[in-house]
């Protein structure tokens, strides 16, 4: 797997990619950049993760961060860079997200016939 913030990941971990950035501006820029989600704004990117429960913020405030979405977990949060745990995520593949929330599903579903097609 990558890095979260690796910038040619254009497909977000729960609609069938490999980037598990969290879901920012930045992060939406660059999946239009690459032509991945144009019909999606920030409030729909944000509310798909809501609707799968999964958390972004919660590195903030020094709450503790929960299991990490790429081991099945609800949390974006990425340990610190060098760290056993950082290791463990970005240094070894995962087997593909799992969609809880139809909605979800039927985002990635369209995603994944976009890209049989030809279109990204």
């Amino acid at each position: 797997d990558r890095h979260p913030d690796a910038v040619d990941e254009p497909l977000p971990f729960i609609l069938g990619g490999r980037c598990v950035r969290k879901p920012t501006p930045a992060a939406l820029a660059a999946y239009h950049q690459a032509g991945y989600l144009m019909d999606l704004s920030l409030v729909d990117l944000q509310a798909l993760y809501r609707a799968e429960g999964i958390r972004w913020d919660d590195d903030a405030g020094g709450a503790q961060p929960e299991l990490h979405v790429l081991e099945g977990g609800v949390s974006l949060s990425v340990p610190l860079s060098g760290t056993t745990g950082y290791a463990r995520l970005f240094g070894q593949d995962h087997p593909p997200y799992r969609p809880k929330s139809q909605w979800v599903r039927q985002v990635a579903n369209q995603q994944r016939s976009k890209t049989a097609a030809g279109q990204p």
